[in-house]
């Protein structure tokens, strides 16, 4: 899965900046100072960041990347990367539990990997939300898998870190939201 994940998607390490990226991330010197975290949950954030939504996480990350990187897109684009391949991970694990074949939870998560559909929330650092929200969306969705059955403080941490996930998808991008319904 790693390596046709990457064979379809490696090239984004030579990309640059593109399109909203400019804005969100290239130019953005808010997301330079740590201390500007604190306005990811006050009413500055659209001036502040420069942003239409409200999606605090996925803003974060761009904190994490420029602390990490600079400003060299190779290291932002690696993030997204990575982000994308945590997701078909997470999605293969979860579909190899649920499913009684692994080799079509494997064909299911390789599609993921290489699927251009995804092209643009991989190759495009300012739409990484999409792969933040899947990301949290399957954390959550393995969690509940894991509570049941589970007992006592077993149980209430799976519930717990099921709402923290979902919480956090929400909180990437507003659709996660239907998970967070289908949990409760």
């Amino acid at each position: 899965l790693i390596l046709l994940t990457l064979a379809a998607y490696g090239a984004s390490l030579r990309n640059g900046f593109v399109w909203d990226d400019e804005f969100t991330v290239e130019t953005n010197v808010s997301i330079e100072s740590p201390g500007n975290l604190r306005h990811l949950f006050t009413p500055e954030y659209f001036g502040r960041f420069g942003e239409f939504t409200w999606r605090p996480v996925v803003t974060a990350t761009y904190f994490l990347d420029r602390a990490l990187w600079g400003n060299k897109p190779a290291g932002h684009h690696a993030t997204s990367l990575a982000l994308h391949l945590a997701v078909v991970l997470l999605l293969f694990l979860w579909l190899s539990k649920l499913l009684v074949s692994e080799k079509i939870a494997f064909a299911v998560a390789a599609l993921q990997g290489v699927h251009p559909a995804f092209s643009e929330a991989v190759f495009c650092i300012s739409y990484r939300e999409d792969v933040l929200a899947a990301l949290f969306v399957f954390a959550a969705l393995e969690a509940a898998r894991r509570r049941h059955g589970a007992e006592g403080l077993r149980r209430m941490a799976l519930e717990g870190a099921g709402a923290a996930f979902a919480l956090l998808g929400c909180l990437s991008k507003e659709m996660a939201i239907s998970v967070y319904l289908s949990l409760f």
